[in-house]
């Protein structure tokens, strides 16, 4: 038998051996399969395996997007697909649910019938127990557990397009080859703030130790979902960002949510912790950091949206502190008043430009309070307790800085698309890759200025990345920080300024190097804190050592039966017992070394 084993694993990738392999099922076999939603339905019609019916029909709906289910072997071998490596497969588990709540009803009589790779079949132990009411099967213990936060409501199939949605399967298909089957996704649709107020309420509750997720060695939280202050349902909530408006939540709700879940343990590592995650995207950074030289963030104050603020005291206020940013780098305060600048809101990419007093009035109106959307006055319900007002910044570019890892990863030069043609070619930005064809393009061929800019957007990045690290005593998977660079009258020097700070999840659209070092990095960021296999759930470490212990009787049986002394000392000696395990087992391990599955 073992010869037998050994042969077909060694010639498993030959036909031969792939047709021995497939040989061991035969029709009606219990077997689990590794299920992949993402890769194995239609991207309008995404079934999870949800624990109970009432998972899959009451809101938040959650279940099961990636892992082990049970199944059986639907027929007898197929030559023509036995020689590939595949076996056909019924589903038995019997509650499948969709984003929406339609199930797969198994009562009408289809049956779901599907080809998989022998690599993601494994035949059932009656044996060794199941868990969760026998969705999963009490042997697996997976290194990872995901919990995701998704959108869904309507418009998910443009929103599965959207940057987030194309990250998160990227990253599953980066996470296989490092991982194999040793990972599981959990997910949890969202379709409003009562959602995730809901969940919020009961995090503890529902991802205590008894959850699923919790039996991994490593377990953590997703959310791709976008904040915003408008009210959902409005229509400039989906006007303002109509590239993001699927998935945007409010934003109170969505950061009580991610608190609650924190609180319970799972860490978030998409996008970020929820005090970063909201200091970015509340764009508070921009007027709190304004007067610190060495950030070079644009003189910005806040103005309290219902506070009884004229424009020219506004605008007063802005020049004072561009007073005081020249005063603290030692430099001669600008004599000219500020004539022209931005208006912006937090939780929003929605800005307006302003010229004059007149213009600073009629921008913050159109911001804070009514606006023409598609040819209608429509109101702007949203909570956000300020607008922001900045000055603006002239640029001959943009300078993108990727970091990763607390290392620049990419630079890329862009510049803002004015003219429909050029949108129509290149979208609402052209970019660069090379330093020389943007100085030649965009800054009169003054390659020495633009050198000096970088060099300037480097120092700026190191001392970005300090201060993101005040607030996670670590740097960020990945971040973006946005510069705007000005070629000096004088040439061969520039002014530099800090425009934004993205999340991670920026736009990574044709950087494929780029892409895989940030998917990486995210991989290894829910991999950091793994637990040996005594660490983990209780409950998953007591099923885990009955497994261990109705396979060794079993075994024993086949031997004419050992003694178990001799089977804890042969243990002992081969480093395979529970205790060898838990002391062998490091604090961190690395990702090409992860699980059975992976070697």
């Amino acid at each position: 038998w073992l010869k037998q084993f050994c042969w077909i694993w060694g010639n498993r990738d030959t036909p031969s051996g792939l047709a021995m392999a497939a040989a061991e099922f035969s029709k009606g076999d219990d077997v689990f399969v590794f299920y992949r939603m993402h890769r194995r339905c239609q991207p309008n019609r995404r079934y999870l395996a949800v624990l109970d019916p009432s998972h899959g029909t009451c809101r938040p709906r959650t279940g099961l997007a990636e892992g082990w289910i049970p199944a059986c072997i639907a027929e007898d071998l197929d030559p023509s697909r036995t020689a590939a490596g595949e076996v056909c497969i019924n589903y038995r588990w019997p509650h499948f649910f969709s984003e929406s709540g339609r199930a797969r009803d198994p009562v009408s009589g289809e049956v779901w019938t599907d080809w998989y790779q022998l690599s993601d079949v494994r035949k059932a132990d009656p044996s060794s127990g199941l868990l969760c009411g026998g969705l999963v099967p009490a042997w697996s213990q997976p290194d990872l557990a995901i919990v995701a936060f998704c959108w869904g409501g309507p418009n998910q199939e443009a929103d599965l397009q959207m940057k987030d949605g194309c990250f998160f399967a990227s990253m599953l298909d980066t996470m296989v080859p490092v991982l194999g089957n040793s990972y599981e996704v959990w997910m949890v649709y969202i379709e409003d703030h009562s959602d995730m107020v809901k969940f919020a309420d009961a995090a503890h509750l529902i991802l205590g130790a008894n959850h699923p997720a919790r039996r991994a060695r490593a377990t953590s939280a997703m959310y791709f979902l976008r904040p915003t202050a408008f009210d959902e349902k409005s229509v400039a909530a989906g006007k303002v960002c109509e590239d993001q408006a699927a998935s945007q939540v409010d934003q109170k709700s969505l950061f009580r949510l991610m608190k609650a879940v924190e609180r319970v343990g799972l860490p978030t590592r998409f996008p970020h912790s929820s005090g970063f995650y909201e200091e970015i995207t509340s764009k508070r950074w921009m007027y709190q950091l304004s007067t610190v030289p060495h950030l070079r963030v644009p003189p910005t104050v806040a103005i309290p949206r219902m506070g009884a603020h004229t424009a020219h005291r506004t605008i007063s206020a802005l020049e004072k502190v561009r007073r005081l940013q020249a005063s603290l780098q030692g430099q001669t305060a600008p004599q000219a008043d500020i004539s022209k600048g931005v208006v912006k809101l937090g939780f929003s990419c929605e800005e307006k430009m302003w010229e004059g007093a007149g213009g600073l009035e009629s921008a913050l109106q159109q911001l804070s309070q009514m606006d023409n959307i598609s040819g209608e006055m429509t109101g702007k319900p949203h909570d956000a307790e300020v607008v922001i007002l900045q000055e603006h910044v002239v640029r001959d570019l943009e300078l993108w800085v990727h970091t990763v890892d607390g290392s620049i990863g990419e630079l890329v030069f862009a510049k803002r698309c004015e003219k429909q043609e050029e949108k129509q070619e290149h979208g609402d930005y052209q970019q660069l890759s090379s330093q020389s064809q943007a100085a030649e393009k965009w800054m009169e061929g003054d390659l020495a200025a633009l050198e000096d800019a970088v060099s300037q957007c480097r120092e700026l990045t190191g001392h970005w990345l300090t201060w993101c690290k005040t607030q996670l005593c670590e740097a960020p998977v990945a971040v973006r920080f946005d510069f705007s660079v000005e070629r000096t009258s004088a040439g061969e020097k520039s002014n530099v300024w800090t425009l934004n700070i993205r999340e991670l999840g920026f736009n990574m659209q044709g950087k494929t190097e780029l892409a895989a070092k940030v998917f990486s990095a995210t991989v290894n960021s829910c991999l950091c804190n793994m637990k040996t296999v005594s660490e983990a759930s209780p409950t998953a470490a007591t099923d885990a050592q009955e497994t261990s212990g109705a396979q060794k009787q079993r075994w024993r049986k086949k031997q004419g039966g050992r003694g178990e002394g001799a089977d804890e000392a042969q243990d002992a000696t081969n480093g395979t017992g529970p205790d060898a395990a838990s002391a062998a087992a490091p604090d961190t391990l690395p990702a090409t070394a992860l699980s059975a599955d992976a070697a």
